[in-house]
């Protein structure tokens, strides 16, 4: 890890996570940064005519937002991913039965995840981006799919992954 890098984790900074999703900040926390996460409080739907790669830039930028609203001072991280297969978008399961539905749509297909991030910082120019992974489930089993959703609980996870 470079000196600059270090020197910058070390330093103080008015750090919040907009998100409620434990996911992103178990991914935070293993950085090393000292920060604290606010409920964004959006709605997440899709916009008519809106890729899935641009719905994911668009929640990303308006979880920051609603972060800076709430921490005017810090610098905000919202983040969002997309998942699709076939065209279609695979929302947040929320239950057990969907995110089971939801795998077993997956297995032996293609899905995109679009994972978008927004950084908003004071007196600054935000920053957004986004990066596209094509992921191939191989053909999946029943048991293997209860067992899996029993085990990683992937209930608020786009396409239950």
């Amino acid at each position: 890890m470079s000196k600059s890098l270090t020197a910058n984790r070390n330093r103080a900074v008015n750090l919040v996570l907009a998100s409620r999703s434990q996911a992103r900040k178990r991914q935070l926390m293993s950085l090393g940064y000292a920060f604290r996460c606010v409920d964004p409080d959006i709605v997440e739907r899709t916009l008519p005519v809106e890729t899935s790669v641009l719905r994911a830039v668009r929640l990303a930028r308006e979880k920051a937002v609603a972060g800076a609203s709430q921490a005017p001072s810090a610098v905000v991280i919202g983040a969002d991913q997309v998942a699709a297969c076939n065209g279609r978008v695979l929302s947040k399961p929320g239950t057990v039965e969907r995110a089971i539905a939801q795998l077993d749509s997956l297995s032996g297909k293609n899905a995109v995840f679009h994972s978008a991030v927004c950084v908003l910082a004071p007196g600054r120019d935000p920053i957004e981006f986004a990066d596209t992974t094509t992921v191939t489930f191989r053909r999946l089993s029943k048991i293997e799919i209860e067992r899996y959703v029993e085990r990683d609980a992937p209930l608020e996870c786009a396409g239950a992954f």
